[in-house]
């Protein structure tokens, strides 16, 4: 904690952390790295890696889904394949060509 120069003391404000997450065709998942990574960060892993799946789609094992998880596994932020970002239902179908 920090003692600002009044005397009182503050707690440092939260800040919340999310994983970016790639599901393949087999089923098989994985976490990109780094982990729990701030929500700016966690967005831009996932753009980056939504606009990868969409030009290796021709890969024997693609993507098929991207995914912002929190700390509590709460889904933030979902790609798949074909249908584009379908959540948060304000981006719903985004994404579902090589422009996101």
């Amino acid at each position: 904690m920090d003692e600002p120069e009044d005397g009182k003391l503050t707690v440092p404000e939260y800040e919340e952390t999310f994983s970016v997450v790639e599901f393949f065709s087999d089923e098989t998942y994985n976490y990109l790295q780094p982990r729990f990574v701030p929500a700016k960060e966690a967005i831009d892993m996932f753009l980056r890696r939504v606009t990868s799946a969409q030009n290796f789609s021709f890969l024997p094992e693609p993507i098929v889904r991207v995914i912002i998880v929190d700390g509590g596994d709460s889904i933030n932020m979902e790609w798949i394949a074909g249908k584009g970002i379908t959540f948060p239902p304000n981006v719903q179908g985004k994404g579902t060509s090589s422009g996101l």
